[in-house]
């Protein structure tokens, strides 16, 4: 038996306009709150990396003065 009460639609399948819409916004809000984060990711990676780079230049350093009898360069 096939009953529909008056007043009401099949459902179709896809999206409506507004639930597009919807959906559409939804994403643009999260996108915005994710862009400041890998900014501030970006910020925190440049610094260690010069630390890195920093401390490597110490050990090359102390491994020079080791090989020329203390004398750093």
């Amino acid at each position: 038996m096939n009953r529909h009460r008056r007043g009401t639609t099949r459902f179709s399948g896809g999206f409506t306009r507004l639930e597009l819409a919807i959906v559409v916004g939804v994403v643009v809000l999260l996108a915005a709150a994710v862009v400041p984060a890998l900014g501030r990711t970006k910020k925190r990676s440049d610094g260690t990396s010069c630390v890195y780079r920093l401390k490597i230049i110490g050990l090359s350093a102390r491994i020079f003065a080791a090989d020329n009898g203390g004398e750093y360069p």
